[in-house]
């Protein structure tokens, strides 16, 4: 069953998908397209005839058979809702097995999926960064960087890896590689 008869006609800028409601403001200013895994999510909850709403995160950007899900959020981490973040990367998943890859067994849609939580770095977490950071290195964890938010537990369940990193961060080293400038 076809529930997503056409994914390109949500196909939307990051300015737009990273836009904060309550804020009215663009977290990422950048005119790169990616889809509005939101509106997706509202399209198959409306399909499925849901009463509730489901969780989802804001952007999907599919890049040479690989998928990046992208969740902004434009708040210090200390202020980040975690329940609200697992159930984002819980239904999310799901979505996407049944929007997008209905056909792959799960293990197959794992290793395709890398989730991203971009969150504003206010500045004032520099020493709690450095904390996490030693702490992640003395319990010799397999991941580079540490996850935060108890995303670490559906990480190689759900996706086969996760960022959990500061706009700073992800606008230096992800954003070029996710996005590359045309040649």
């Amino acid at each position: 069953m076809d529930f997503l008869p056409d994914k390109e006609i949500y196909l939307r800028s990051l300015r737009e998908v990273s836009t904060d409601d309550a804020k009215g403001v663009a977290f990422i200013d950048a005119d790169n397209q990616v889809y509005n895994f939101d509106k997706i999510a509202k399209y198959l909850t409306k399909q499925l005839q849901a009463k509730q709403a489901v969780a989802s995160c804001d952007g999907l950007l599919e890049r040479d058979g690989e998928y990046y899900f992208l969740e902004f959020k434009n708040q210090p981490q200390a202020n980040i809702d975690t329940a609200q973040l697992a159930r984002k990367a819980f239904q999310s998943f799901q979505l996407f097995r049944l929007a997008i890859d209905q056909e792959s067994n799960v293990d197959a849609t794992v290793s395709q999926l890398t989730l991203f939580v971009i969150y504003a770095d206010t500045g004032e977490d520099e020493s709690f960064e450095g904390i996490r950071g030693k702490v992640h290195q003395l319990a010799k964890m397999e991941e580079a960087a540490p996850i935060l938010f108890g995303l670490r537990k559906v990480k190689n369940k759900l996706y086969k890896e996760i960022y959990t990193i500061s706009k700073p961060e992800f606008m230096s080293t992800w954003y070029p590689i996710l996005f590359p400038s045309p040649s």
